[in-house]
């Protein structure tokens, strides 16, 4: 994961300031090359905070703020941006707990790909990245069965997982 750095700084600053509680808020990111040849980079590039929360928790819901936003940086329309979420640890280690795997799975089924990145204080980050996959079962006759498992990449492409015969 590439952080630009007047991301860093965004970050930076807003842990500084909101320091004892979490915060929360769509993060903006391109994505490149493939997860399967070890080229797969994602990089920040910007990110628009929704919710200051609680000690320990944050959440929102996705509101026209962030299509405004978007409006006032026009290079987040661009082809290639996507949306992830972007959530502080205030003073805690940055890990995935239970409720930001939950939320990881969640936003991961409404899309192809989701990123998730929890940062803290300290200046630690830690990143997930959800794939959904498709399994497709095919039964011919009484004697055949085949089951292949597949995701699509941000390209458009086809991964095949597994292809059983």
């Amino acid at each position: 994961m590439v952080i630009r750095d007047e991301v860093e700084s965004k970050i930076s600053h807003l842990c500084n300031r909101v320091h004892d509680v979490e915060w929360s808020g769509t993060l903006f990111y391109k994505a490149e090359g493939s997860m399967e040849d070890g080229t797969f980079k994602v990089t920040c590039v910007d990110f628009f905070v929704m919710d200051i929360g609680t000690a320990g928790f944050t959440q929102y819901d996705e509101s026209v703020e962030v299509v405004d936003y978007m409006c006032q940086h026009p290079e987040l329309l661009e082809n290639g941006i996507y949306q992830g979420l972007i959530h502080s640890h205030n003073n805690m280690a940055t890990f995935f707990s239970g409720t930001d795997t939950a939320t990881l799975l969640s936003e991961g089924q409404d899309t192809v790909h989701f990123v998730s990145l929890i940062v803290n204080n300290a200046g630690k980050y830690t990143a997930g990245v959800t794939r959904r996959v498709t399994t497709e079962t095919k039964a011919e006759g009484t004697i055949k069965y085949t089951k292949d498992a597949s995701y699509k990449t941000y390209q458009d492409g086809v991964v095949t997982l597994a292809a059983a015969q």
